[in-house]
């Protein structure tokens, strides 16, 4: 499935957040966090940064946002998420491979470690845990 890249908007804030909260919600051990202070974070972090996310488009919908951070020593993939009916297209896997095509730095990301659909796509891209 062919995607295309743009800028994210201050629009997207919300839509971006509730895709970082559904995976905290889904992955996180609530019980062991302080919810209430990450899921501020998040949100803090996401309105400050939106000028560096990116919205992932197909077929003139928004299938998904990401955001890539250039540090000195790597390239960090800090967020990538597709809506479920845009998973399991090929999406994921090109967009990762475009990112490590284009970096001349190493790649580095987090992934939930219960999140098992995610560390499959990473690791079948050759990414260690």
């Amino acid at each position: 499935m062919n995607f295309t890249i743009f800028p994210a908007a201050q629009s997207d804030v919300k839509a971006i957040f509730r895709l970082n909260k559904k995976l905290i919600d889904k992955y996180e051990d609530v019980g062991k966090i302080n919810y209430a202070k990450v899921i501020e974070q998040v949100r803090k972090d996401i309105k400050e940064h939106i000028d560096e996310y990116r919205r992932i488009v197909c077929g003139g919908e928004i299938a998904g946002y990401m955001l890539v951070a250039e540090r000195p020593d790597r390239t960090e993939l800090e967020d990538l998420f597709l809506y479920p009916m845009f998973q399991k297209k090929g999406i994921g896997t090109a967009i990762l491979r475009k990112i490590l095509e284009e970096s001349e730095k190493p790649v580095t990301l987090c992934v939930f470690v219960k999140n098992e659909g995610a560390l499959r796509l990473y690791t079948r891209l050759g990414f260690e845990i």
